[in-house]
């Protein structure tokens, strides 16, 4: 699905007859519907390791600092930096900050992880092979971290969007819209539950 279709099902739902709106247009309604279905887009896309948004990301050798992506959102929960090698050689993540100068200070045969200040660290540094990293990305559109026009295709649930929007207009509108809220977190968490498999 694009954002067209998208579009279309939240202008029923909230009764604007717009049949050929173009969300990157510039009158108000598009200007709002496109600020709520962002707004909803961000949402959506920070509550989940959503498994479409995984980048898998190639670090070189030899190094001991790296700037972090500019689609950087979160690193991945389960196994996201691994030595390059064959096989499979986890780097164990550390996040207090002390036990990470601790760590710096006293050497050790196992790799450690950490991020700081846009930078991810290693500790040793990383051996001749490089490392593997596996992070969640903010771009929950196809290219990029917002919708801009009808051709859009998401990578997050379309209905989600869809959902989030609806309750969002009816919201600023001052119309009842609980029962919305209601509803699109419900399928949020069925929409989780089976991009994990656990459906």
């Amino acid at each position: 699905m694009t954002v067209e279709t998208v579009l279309q099902g939240v202008l029923m739902e909230i009764g604007l007859d717009l049949p050929d709106a173009q969300i990157g247009g510039d009158s108000f309604e598009m200007r709002q519907l496109r600020g709520m279905m962002n707004a909803a887009g961000v949402d959506i896309a920070s509550r989940a390791e959503w498994s479409r948004l995984y980048t898998d990301w190639t670090i070189g050798g030899g190094v001991s600092s790296v700037a972090l992506p500019d689609d950087f959102h979160q690193m991945a929960e389960q196994g996201a930096v691994r030595i390059d090698k064959a096989g499979f050689r986890p780097v164990r993540a550390v996040v207090a900050p002390e036990q990470w100068d601790f760590l710096t200070r006293r050497p050790s045969t196992q790799p450690y992880y950490h991020l700081r200040s846009g930078q991810l660290h290693f500790a040793p540094a990383l051996p001749s092979e490089g490392a593997l990293v596996r992070y969640v990305s903010t771009n929950w559109v196809d290219g990029g971290d917002h919708i801009t026009q009808n051709g859009d295709s998401l990578l997050i649930p379309e209905r989600l969007v869809e959902k989030g929007a609806i309750w969002r207009w009816k919201r600023q509108k001052g119309q009842p819209y609980d029962d919305n809220l209601a509803e699109f977190e419900a399928d949020l968490i069925a929409e989780i539950k089976a991009d994990r498999g656990e459906a």
